[in-house]
C-alpha cells in the first residue's frame, strides 16, 4: 500500500516525470538492441549457421559463394528494424525469406532470425 500525503499534485507529477524517463530509457534500449540484432543476423550469415549456432545445410551445387550469398545480396543485406516503446521487430526485405527461414518443399531450413516460440 503507498501511502500519499502532502501536495498531491505535485507528488502525481513526480511520478509522471519518473514514467516519462522510463518510457525514454525503454526506447532507447531498445533501439540499442535492435543494432545488436542486425549485427547478429550479418554474422549468421557470414558463419553460415542459424542464431542458435546450428550449421546452414550445405548448397546443392557449390557456386563459389557462401550459403543464401545470392548474386544480389539482397536477403543478407535486407534486413530492417522497426521499434516500439515495448521492443522491436526485425525484418527481411526479401519476401522468400520466410521460405528460407522455416523451410519449404526441399528447400532446406536456414533459420537467420531467432523464432518467437524459441525465444533469444
Amino acid at each position: 500500500m503507498i501511502k500519499i500525503s502532502g501536495d498531491f499534485e505535485a507528488k502525481m507529477n513526480n511520478w509522471q516525470e519518473l514514467l516519462n524517463d522510463a518510457k525514454v530509457i525503454v526506447t532507447h534500449a531498445s533501439r540499442a538492441s535492435a543494432e545488436v540484432a542486425i549485427s547478429l543476423v550479418g554474422e549468421g550469415f557470414e558463419d553460415e549457421e542459424d542464431p542458435y549456432g546450428k550449421k546452414w545445410k550445405k548448397k546443392k551445387k557449390d557456386d563459389g559463394r557462401k550459403v543464401l550469398h545470392g548474386e544480389t545480396s539482397r536477403l543478407r543485406t535486407g534486413f530492417h528494424v522497426s521499434e516500439s516503446g515495448d521492443g522491436f521487430t526485425v525484418t527481411p526485405a526479401a519476401e522468400y525469406a520466410a521460405y528460407h527461414q522455416v523451410g519449404a518443399g526441399n528447400l532446406p531450413v536456414r533459420m537467420m532470425v531467432p523464432s518467437g516460440s524459441r525465444g533469444l
